[in-house]
């Protein structure tokens, strides 16, 4: 049996994996498509009971080894894929592969692949068979950005290989993938705590039916996000106080303040994360800005271009034009790269009532 997620876009009352497959339904008009992320599953919680003592993300993953057969895990090396490998390790499961996809095509483990793959991962690792990483190359990125309109087969842009697993020999459309997503953000309002989350955040694997976002993103155990929410609402309260104003707390908020780096990893530690070694440089190496312009993203760039492959570039860029011009309506945080945000819904954090993702934009602009 393998995991089927229900999590799709809207476009004139059809459902789409490919957010572009979407747009395309849309082509010529002015509407938007509507994220659709388990909301059947969070839209009936409303009065659910949610022990803060209880470890249900243990719960979960006997509910994964014992309901799907050989699942993988993908496994970065930072705080939310660890901790669901430590957690299956003390259980006495094991992941039939846990999967690490390197970005740089050079070989060499510098930079992003250096949180990834270090003497700590090794280690974690050293009596694991199923421990699998997974290099780039040039011939992998001409596969992906090569192939004909690869936005609709991957729909993230963005100049790398870890986003475009499904072009990789070992995607099995059979196989269930546990992906360590997505802490939630959180907004104050007028009194009342909700959280929600963006779509932006599961643009790599949001497309894969078969990939399922850990931490209670799906129909199994919303528990786990519930749960969440909580502790970094309880951890940012305990620290700075109720706001007196309407205010949104996501993980990196405190990006450029002399509070960045134990903001985060006391959010972590709040909410139960396991970081593979004492003072991980992974937990707070973050990209606050987008993808495609990280000091990694614009390094990965100039490789090919010293390499005299600039087709590849184009052909990733060319695919990038093909969609700002074809899709006018679309708002664009990161033009040509990244939609502006989209939130499928958004629940009050103590009564767990269910509200449409707009309420979000009347929040922030009424």
């Amino acid at each position: 049996m393998t995991y089927t997620s229900d999590r799709f876009w809207i476009a004139n009352g059809k459902r789409f994996r490919n957010i572009w497959l979407a747009y395309e339904e849309l082509y010529g008009t002015e509407h938007n498509v509507s994220p659709y992320l388990e909301n059947s599953t969070f839209s009936n919680l409303q009065g659910t009971k949610i022990d803060m003592q209880h470890d249900y993300q243990k719960d979960l993953l006997h509910k994964i080894f014992e309901t799907y057969e050989r699942p993988c895990l993908f496994y970065s090396g930072g705080t939310d894929s660890h901790t669901i490998a430590v957690k299956t390790r003390e259980l006495g499961y094991r992941f039939d592969k846990s999967i690490t996809l390197l970005s740089n095509v050079n070989g060499e483990i510098t930079g992003q692949d250096a949180n990834f793959v270090n003497k700590h991962t090794r280690s974690f690792f050293k009596d694991d068979l199923g421990y699998t990483v997974v290099p780039n190359s040039v011939e992998y990125m001409e596969k992906v950005f090569k192939s004909p309109r690869w936005w609709e087969v991957s729909p993230k842009f963005i100049f790398s290989t870890d986003s475009h697993f499904v072009f990789n020999d070992l995607y099995d459309t059979e196989t269930t993938y546990v992906n360590g997503k997505e802490k939630p953000h959180l907004i104050y309002y007028k009194g009342e705590w909700y959280f929600y989350f963006h779509h932006n955040n599961f643009m790599s694997t949001w497309h894969l039916p078969n990939v399922l976002f850990f931490y209670g993103v799906n129909n199994l155990m919303p528990e786990i996000a519930i749960q969440d929410a909580r502790k970094m609402r309880d951890y940012y309260v305990s620290r700075y106080g109720t706001p007196d104003t309407t205010k949104i707390v996501v993980n990196k908020m405190m990006y450029g303040t002399e509070d960045f780096e134990s903001f985060i990893r006391g959010n972590n530690k709040a909410m139960g994360r396991i970081p593979v070694t004492e003072n991980c440089p992974h937990e707070v190496n973050q990209t606050v800005t987008n993808g495609c312009i990280s000091r990694n993203a614009i390094e990965r760039l100039y490789s090919f271009v010293q390499m005299d492959r600039l087709d590849i570039i184009n052909s990733f860029y060319d695919g990038c034009k093909y969609v700002y011009n074809r899709y006018p309506q679309i708002d664009w945080e990161w033009p040509m790269v990244d939609t502006v945000g989209m939130v499928p819904w958004m629940l009050n954090l103590d009564t767990l009532e269910y509200h449409d993702g707009s309420l979000l934009g009347e929040m922030l602009n009424g």
